[in-house]
């Protein structure tokens, strides 16, 4: 039997690390402050997202894809495929493909809840047996840095990014993968719903941008 390509073995360690640890988050939530102090509840009372349809907030479709729907459409789904099995390989400092000495690299970028969640990721992915050894895990994501502090791609959260890639022993043009977990500091001061999450939108297309501008061989986000 032929044996699944490394590059496919890191990709469903990934996965599989990241189902495990991994919160589906709301664009904006307000808590309320009785509800932050009381341990024993369980519930906020408010409804997540991807558990909407077929209802709607404030006359918008929930779910994480259109028309309500929580699974990626099948096109999409076939081109992440892809790219993580076909398209994903071990590159040289210079990004060049090197099947040797070659370094296949994984970000995070985001705030406060993403370097939390990713720091406790990486060591779990790192003692995966099936781990591909030319993975290289670098949690680039920052506290205190919301969506805004990255939808420049010359500020200063992308060269914290790149002084950690130096550290690991690694390039940005190695960066194939990133693990984006976005959100914007006190939404309402951004406008009422839906323009903060409008704003939130405007965000992750410049971060998705800035990408790969920065990582020109970045492959999936």
């Amino acid at each position: 039997m032929r044996r699944a390509p490394k590059t496919v073995l890191a990709v469903n360690s990934i996965r599989s690390a990241l189902l495990r640890i991994a919160f589906i988050g709301v664009l904006s939530l307000v808590w309320h402050t009785q509800a932050l102090a009381d341990c024993s509840l369980t519930s906020t009372g408010f409804t997540p997202v991807n558990d909407l349809w077929p209802g709607s907030y404030q006359n918008y479709a929930g779910g994480l894809y259109p028309q309500g729907a929580n699974n990626a459409p099948p096109e999409h789904l076939a081109a992440g495929i892809d790219r993580a099995t076909n398209q994903i390989r071990p590159l040289n400092a210079f990004g060049d493909y090197d099947p040797v000495n070659g370094q296949i690299v994984m970000i995070s970028v985001g705030m406060s809840n993403t370097t939390q969640e990713f720091s406790r990721f990486v060591p779990m992915a790192s003692a995966d047996p099936t781990k591909n050894p030319q993975l290289v895990i670098v949690d680039g994501a920052q506290s205190g840095k919301d969506a805004s502090a990255w939808a420049d791609p010359t500020a200063g959260t992308w060269g914290t990014v790149n002084s950690r890639l130096s550290s690991a022993g690694v390039t940005p043009a190695q960066v194939q993968v990133a693990w984006v977990k976005q959100a914007e500091v006190g939404p309402n001061s951004l406008g009422a719903f839906p323009l903060h999450a409008q704003v939130l939108q405007i965000h992750l297309e410049a971060i998705a941008r800035n990408l790969k501008t920065n990582y020109p061989n970045i492959k999936i986000a």
